[in-house]
């Protein structure tokens, strides 16, 4: 009745043919499998995958069948999921060329995936570009293309291998290492160049513990990464190849539940099956208690610069800043002449005018030593320009302030920023829970947030939507919320905590605001995980240059400042907990009395293994809203807005409420309505709210018992989510390093009974709890829970008891039943997979890797369950985990 693996789980059995191609590559080939379900499944617009492979068919559009090819998968995959697939051979490809002379680059410049592979067979190697002299031919389509992900086929060859001659070898430039030849060092530097996060996806041999899934190659250990490499196939002799994937967001090249990138070998394989789990609390509800709070290397905390500006006499129109700068180094004063310092500034041509400047302090070679680095702002006064009188207020004019997390959805926020929302509360922020997306992803929602008008032309329409125009204007272009007010006299500030070098859907924005501009090239200067500049997380600069401006202001001329936070734009759903503290600390020094505050989202988070369940393609069009109005408004519209909160709303109505808050204007005849007028009674319904697309509404109004069959169906259809033990499964065993576990690693448990024998069994059948399985539809009482003998519950392997009231109860306890048959395997298979034995087989690791994505999987099947809840606030999770 519950889950038997008897072989390994594949999720794409009818694809065994590909998959079995994709096991010529790297041995099981899971991760690339795993890796092409999680980033193809991502439909949000009309999107291209670009392969370059040595099996590519001379045809554009066709890939033929040859055999080994990973670039069949990646094709196949990529046409099963309706993506418009561009195949190019490796062996005489010019990507400048194809992509100037052969695509249509106007209309189709968005690549979901680019995959590259100069193939390091023997059937290729003679007649195929090495994925270094690809990349080299790629300036102009990565400056102008968006691509949001990369892998990259890279290794290392044996000095000893006769597949090219010497004369080919210096000709092809391949960098050599005492006859090794090196493959893709120069493909990571131009990645690098372009502010692309590269990381380690899969390996041929097991190098290190510092080069397991997700290690991040930067300039400084690169070169190591080959090093590395080099001496394992001196060593051994056998050719080595990595792919890589490569990424100018913050995911992770296989998503952990843990959202941690550092990886432990031993602990992994020696571990309890549920190790990402900590004090019973697991996946995505593991910050309940425990938190994710990374910090930033400590390297940096030696480091430090800042502005010691000086100020020339003279009035506000003649007055210039200097750029006096004091850098320090382990608690001493320091010079710009000091050897291995570099200095930045962001605007270098005009000194005095910069706002930003970093420091980077390298004791030791550039390439071999992680460098110290620290970055500061500061606020250079503009000229005061005309007040503008707000009409809503008898007073001064009214503030504005936007804090947008990109993405995140009301659930999610809930449970990863749990000090922040308790401060909302705290300070009677309105709540709308009724909130709802017009998009699937940031284009048209912040189109319609900060323009006020649908985006049209897909991704490329954001700088050129038809404007809904003011009455009595002719206007035909979008307006953004920052232009007008500044118009109107307000400064301005944008900015945002990430580095993104080439987006269509950031850069056509180009917003002309007062400050915030520098803050970007700032950015991009250096990055560190989880999310770090220097010593520093990037929010706290983006929340301390934000203070900053706001004191420069304040008193003298309204402003408006408009916070991007892309910390939650990765699919482990766990690195968004780090701006928890520093989000809770910015908010508590804001002075409310006479600023319009929003916290808010865009969407919630629209791709990854969570999207793929039941609750997280209902999360997807659930976006925070949160709004604070000056004080004078807040007590005289609080009934109205308190009436708002519970009807259906858009972000086409937060813009309409910009608007009439600072600028006391109301538009006739726009999508939105002002949240400051009440709304209709057609809002009581999500399909009569104005702007929402119906299939949005389907989503998050849909009926419970549609919601428990959808549930129920997905937990037997959701694929695997990935896991970093496909890494370890893809590597043979004899290329995997000796493990020992200790006798103690683990306990073996027997569980006769489906579930676990609660404490609590009694009251809970009392009524005040309700009981579930993946099976069921829906909650029912728990006299019914198969606490004894599995009834009719015999396909069931979770789990679920919700209890609510006063008592310590509260909360779901989730039993999730693994059981492996081992009637076909050897005992001691047995024994490692209950984690009580000596050493590790690769036929085990391929169990374990099964069992814990199974795992992963009824992990998201619980999730969906228990978002059906109707629940207003975080709801505590423990997790029993049994494997038998």
């Amino acid at each position: 009745p519950l889950l038997l693996l008897e072989q390994p789980f594949n999720y794409y059995s009818d694809n065994s043919e590909l998959f079995r191609r994709a096991q010529t590559n790297l041995h099981e080939g899971r991760t690339l499998r795993d890796t092409l379900q999680r980033i193809l499944s991502r439909k949000i617009a009309a999107s291209n995958v670009l392969i370059i492979t040595p099996d590519a068919g001379a045809a554009k559009e066709v890939i033929s069948k040859f055999e080994g090819g990973a670039g069949v998968l990646v094709h196949e995959a990529a046409k099963r999921e309706g993506h418009n697939v561009h195949a190019l051979k490796s062996s005489n490809v010019n990507v400048d060329a194809w992509w100037k002379h052969d695509h249509d680059r106007a209309n189709q410049n968005w690549f979901l995936l680019a995959f590259i592979c100069g193939d390091l067979r023997h059937e290729y190697r003679k007649h195929t570009k090495n994925v270094d002299r690809i990349m080299r031919s790629a300036n102009l389509f990565l400056s102008e293309a968006t691509v949001t992900y990369m892998v990259l086929e890279v290794g290392v060859l044996p000095a000893s291998s006769d597949l090219i001659s010497r004369g080919e070898q210096i000709m092809r430039e391949e960098q050599i290492i005492g006859g090794e030849q090196i493959i893709g060092r120069d493909a990571v530097e131009i990645l690098l160049d372009r502010k692309y996060k590269v990381q380690i996806l899969v390996s041929s041999h097991f190098l290190d513990a510092s080069w397991g899934p997700n290690a991040l190659l930067t300039s400084h250990n690169v070169d190591a990464f080959f090093q590395d490499a080099v001496r394992l196939v001196r060593k051994g002799g056998e050719t080595f190849n990595s792919y890589l994937f490569a990424t100018q967001g913050l995911d992770l090249a296989i998503p952990a539940t843990h959202g941690i990138a550092l990886w432990d070998y031993g602990n992994t394989l020696c571990g309890p099956l549920s190790n990402d789990c900590g004090n019973g609390n697991c996946g995505i509800y593991a910050n309940l208690k425990l938190g994710i709070r990374p910090s930033c290397p400590a390297e940096h905390s030696r480091s430090r610069i800042d502005f010691k500006s000086e100020i020339y006499p003279g009035d506000n129109h003649t007055r210039k800043h200097m750029a006096s700068l004091e850098l320090m180094y382990d608690g001493k004063v320091i010079s710009k002449e000091t050897k291995g310092v570099r200095v930045w500034l962001s605007n270098a041509r005009q000194p005095e005018r910069a706002e930003a400047a970093c420091m980077r302090m390298n004791r030791g070679s550039y390439h071999t030593k992680q460098p110290s680095v620290a970055c500061t702002t500061r606020i250079i006064k503009e000229q005061q320009q005309q007040l503008h009188k707000n009409k809503q207020s008898s007073n001064k004019s009214v503030n504005v302030l936007s804090i947008l997390i990109d993405p995140i959805s009301r659930t999610q926020f809930l449970r990863s920023l749990p000090r922040t929302t308790a401060l909302l509360e705290e300070k009677h922020f309105f709540r709308f829970d009724k909130y709802t997306v017009v998009g699937a992803n940031s284009g048209p929602n912040q189109a319609a947030l900060f323009s006020g008008v649908p985006l049209t032309n897909g991704r490329n329409g954001i700088s050129s939507s038809a404007s809904h125009g003011k009455p009595g204007t002719n206007a035909t272009k979008t307006q953004w919320i920052w232009d007008e007010l500044r118009s109107s006299g307000y400064v301005t500030f944008k900015a945002e905590d990430g580095c993104i070098e080439n987006s269509n859907m950031i850069q056509s924005l180009k917003p002309n605001v007062t400050h915030g501009s520098e803050l970007h090239r700032m950015f991009c200067y250096s990055f560190d995980r989880p999310n770090c500049l220097g010593e520093k997380l990037a929010a706290e600069h983006l929340f301390d240059t934000a203070e900053k401006f706001i004191d420069a202001y304040s008193g003298e001329q309204p402003w408006a400042a408009f916070l991007s936070l892309t910390d939650s734009h990765e699919d482990s759903l766990s690195m968004v907990q780090i701006l928890d503290d520093v989000m809770h600390k910015f908010i508590s020094s804001l002075d409310l009395s006479n600023t319009f505050i929003m916290v808010l989202s865009d969407h919630g988070l629209h791709y990854g293994p969570h999207f793929q369940s039941p609750a997280g393609l209902k999360e997807r069009a659930q976006p925070i809203l949160y709004m604070h109005f000056p004080d004078e408004l807040q007590s005289k519209y609080a009934e109205t807005v308190e009436n708002n909160a519970k009807l259906w709303t858009s972000h086409f109505d937060v813009h309409e409420t910009v608007v009439d808050v600072a600028l006391g204007v109301y538009n006739e005849g726009a999508i939105g309505t002002s949240l400051l007028k009440p709304l209709t009674t057609e809002r009581l319904k999500c399909h009569g709210a104005s702007g929402i697309p119906s299939e949005y509404c389907d989503e998050v109004d849909g009926s419970e018992e549609s919601a428990a069959t959808t549930v129920k169906l997905a937990c037997q259809n959701m694929p695997p989510p990935p896991s970093p033990l496909t890494f370890l499964a893809d590597i043979p065993i004899y290329r995997q390093p000796k493990l020992t576990c200790s006798k103690r690693a683990g306990k073996k448990k027997t569980l006769n009974l489906p579930w676990r024998e609660s404490a609590s069994k009694r009251s809970l059948k009392k009524g005040s709890c309700k009981c579930a399985t993946e099976s069921s539809n829906g909650w029912y009482d728990c006299q019914q829970h198969p606490w004894h003998e599995r009834k009719k519950f015999d396909d069931a392997v979770i789990g679920l008891t919700y209890c609510e009231g006063d008592n310590d109860k509260v909360g779901v306890e989730v039993d999730i039943r693994i059981e492996i048959d081992q009637r076909k395997k050897s005992s001691s298979l047995k024994k490692s997979m209950i984690r009580d034995r000596r050493s590790v087989s690769d036929l085990s690791t391929g169990l374990l890797t099964d069992a814990n994505q199974f795992l992963q999987r009824q992990m998201l099947c619980a999730d969906s369950i228990i978002s059906n809840l109707k629940v207003s606030s975080p709801i505590p999770v423990s997790w029993s985990v049994h494997t038998v």
